[in-house]
């Protein structure tokens, strides 16, 4: 492949590509599994709303304790078996939910699925940072981060084939086979060199856009704290509005089918054509919240529309924002990821919480009227990110691509 970038993306960087969405769905799908299936649970054991929120919660407070180390981790034992460990405990996990007989066993299952979910993002973000060619790095993110998404919305298609004729707990033993086929089919693929991340002028840079990392920190974090709710809590909101079983799983995987398409189209209108996309992406966070308020409305209608601009903007936002940390700390993305994934994950473990005590309180409305704040906060704190990175230092020219030998292995 010509330094400049081919015209389209070659087989090893569709395997790449596939390979990071498959590991992502496995390792991100057991609390939205949870969260999904929790009208069904509730039918073997006692699973309220503040059980629910715990167990969200565990899962990703576990993310957030190894993010940060992750990049470590990965440099010392290699991508590729890190990832295969990562797919090792989301089987685990989904072999407990699976298995599950009180809250605490689906407890258990969290905390195993966590410290797997927080080495795939560092490790893919850096895989598709340096095999994919610039040209094509924004649709490689949505095709990525659509796979969240994409995990809640094969979930809630699990539902009509086997939860309801079946059982609940077979969606969890199917995606566990899924997850372990998943485990032997990590690709071993070389891709671009990042380059030489030692010299002066590379430290130098770090230490003047290295300011902006508490805030794309923070901003994510209050993003996340939004976003987790919608696939978390929005068939318990379904059901207490008066909505079947089915519509609110109807409504799921409509709102998921959004999400991802809107991400892949983000993407895909980026695609490497300038460092930064953190002003769209505050501009679908403040969409979504938007679509909070509509969930905070009370009418079947607008909650409807609520929850597919919900799920499209706030929770749709991930891609750019993980395809702009990548082209601004192309030196050091798996550092830069873990720091900001970190405060994902702080955020999806907060903002369950809120929620579901304020739901059991105060009501779906009030928790709803919560998240739309949390949405718009996280497009401010971007905003402020995106103006920091601009004075600290202003976009310059992509250097031209080499091929290196960065892989998996």
């Amino acid at each position: 492949m010509s330094p400049g970038g081919a015209a389209s993306m070659g087989r090893r960087e569709w395997s790449i590509v596939a390979a990071s969405v498959f590991c992502t769905v496995s390792a991100a799908v057991p609390p939205f599994l949870v969260g999904v299936l929790a009208i069904h649970i509730r039918d073997d054991f006692p699973f309220t709303s503040v059980h629910l929120a715990v167990v969200v919660a565990v899962y990703f407070g576990v993310s957030a304790a190894m993010s940060m180390a992750a990049g470590r981790i990965v440099r010392r034992f290699g991508a590729r078996r890190c990832v295969r460990t990562a797919m090792v405990l989301a089987v685990v996990s989904l072999a407990l939910v699976a298995s599950a007989w009180n809250w605490q066993t689906l407890l258990l299952a969290q905390i195993a699925g966590g410290a797997g979910n927080s080495m795939v993002q560092p490790t893919v973000s850096q895989a598709l940072g340096t095999v994919i060619s610039r040209r094509f790095r924004g649709l490689a993110f949505g095709l990525n981060q659509s796979a969240v998404p994409l995990a809640t919305l094969v979930v809630a298609l699990l539902i009509p084939f086997l939860a309801l004729t079946l059982g609940w707990r077979w969606c969890a033993a199917v995606l566990a086979v899924e997850a372990a086929v998943v485990a032997f089919g990590v690709p071993d693929v070389r891709g671009r060199d990042a380059g030489r991340s030692g010299t002066i002028q590379t430290r130098r840079r770090r230490r003047r856009i290295g300011g902006s990392l508490p805030l794309l920190m923070c901003g994510a974090s209050f993003a996340s704290m939004a976003g987790t709710n919608i696939p978390a809590f929005l068939t318990s909101s379904a059901a207490d509005m008066g909505m079947t079983a089915r519509s609110a799983a109807a409504l799921q995987m409509a709102g998921s089918a959004v999400c991802v398409a809107v991400r892949v189209a983000a993407g895909w209108s980026g695609n490497g054509r300038r460092p930064d996309y953190l002003r769209p992406a505050a501009v679908m966070l403040v969409g979504g919240g938007v679509g909070y308020a509509f969930l905070a409305s009370g009418s079947v209608g607008l909650f409807t529309a609520g929850a597919l601009l919900a799920f499209g903007l706030g929770w749709g936002w991930s891609g750019l924002f993980h395809l702009s940390v990548t082209q601004r700390f192309g030196d050091d993305v798996a550092g830069a990821t873990g720091v900001v994934q970190a405060g994902v994950y702080v955020g999806a473990m907060t903002g369950p919480l809120v929620f579901g005590v304020v739901f059991e309180r105060l009501g779906g409305g009030a928790a709803w009227t919560i998240t739309c704040g949390m949405s718009l906060v996280a497009a401010a704190l971007l905003l402020l990110a995106q103006l920091h990175l601009s004075r600290a230092a202003p976009a310059t020219p992509h250097p031209p691509e080499k091929e290196g030998t960065t892989s998996w292995a």
